[in-house]
């Protein structure tokens, strides 16, 4: 019944302006199952009229149960991140943050928006010797080797040093190539 009125409007556009359509809409089926379908059509007309509609009705039940159970893994991962007491930030290639948690920001004391698309070393975290050290980890990383935790110091925008431990390592595509740097950190400031 709620996608009625996406179906009339859709009919109703069709026949009155001669508007093709094209949706994605839950059906039941002669035998009362739910499915998701595929529906795309146009008017034909005849002597300027509109006599019938035509179109296409495609069964997509497989490919929407898979979209919703990956926006699912999707949100329990984002929400795992988010709830961790851990820094967690992921690097592109060039070492740019494309995502950091709640932890990062809350510690570091800088934006989400302030953080993305910068390197840690443009931001001031690390100073001069960490940032040297960071691109050699890197460059190990992106050549398909791995690095060691380390202990290091990162500088949040207050100005306060955190001791961290960090661990980093790379993502591969299904192809194997290196995609992107997955950078954990424990706060060990207070306990030290």
């Amino acid at each position: 019944p709620e996608e009625r009125p996406k179906i009339l409007a859709a009919v109703e556009a069709a026949i009155t302006k001669g508007k093709s359509y094209e949706m994605e809409l839950r059906v039941i089926t002669a035998k009362g199952r739910s499915i998701w379908a595929r529906s795309q059509g146009s008017a034909v007309k005849e002597g300027g009229k509109v006599v019938r509609l035509v179109g296409t009705f495609q069964d997509i039940t497989e490919r929407k149960e898979a979209e919703m159970r990956y926006l699912r893994e999707l949100k329990f991962n984002e929400t795992l991140a988010d709830h961790t007491s851990v820094i967690i930030v992921l690097l592109d290639r060039l070492g740019h943050m494309v995502h950091v948690n709640q932890a990062t920001v809350d510690i570091l004391g800088y934006t989400r928006k302030e953080l993305l698309n910068r390197t840690p070393w443009e931001m001031g975290i690390m100073n001069l010797e960490e940032k040297h050290r960071a691109l050699e980890r890197l460059q190990v990383l992106l050549k398909g080797g791995a690095n060691p935790p380390r202990e290091t110091i990162l500088t949040a925008k207050d100005g306060r040093d955190h001791l961290f431990s960090l661990s980093s390592v790379s993502t591969r595509l299904p192809d194997g190539t290196i995609d992107r740097i997955i950078v954990t950190g424990a706060d060990l400031t207070e306990r030290n």
